[in-house]
């Protein structure tokens, strides 16, 4: 069976998305404040890869081919959850960039 990522990729990119969650977590912590971090470990750690998978379970259907379902469901999660966290993790250094220059 062909597989999409070797063990040590999937790895490295375990590993990358946790960092992703916790820069997130830090910078929103610089952002918010001590009042809003719950909501943000949450949302960084539990809703965003929910939304991967609820997502990755749709563009499994269409991309990976070849390799069975469960596989290609991983693979479109993972590779979506990289995706929305770059997002946030952008928006957020686009925040504290703003925040920054105002204050100057």
């Amino acid at each position: 069976m062909r597989t999409l990522f070797a063990k040590q990729n999937r790895k490295q990119l375990v590993i990358l998305l946790v960092s992703f969650a916790i820069l997130i977590s830090g910078f929103s912590y610089f952002l918010v404040g001590k009042q809003g971090i719950g909501e943000v470990i949450i949302a960084a750690f539990i809703s965003f890869p929910i939304y991967a998978f609820v997502i990755g379970s749709i563009v499994a259907i269409f991309r990976f081919k070849g390799l069975k379902y469960l596989a290609r469901w991983i693979a479109a999660s993972l590779v979506t959850l990289f995706v929305i966290d770059s997002i946030f993790l952008l928006g957020c250094l686009v925040l504290i960039v703003k925040m920054t220059m105002q204050k100057i």
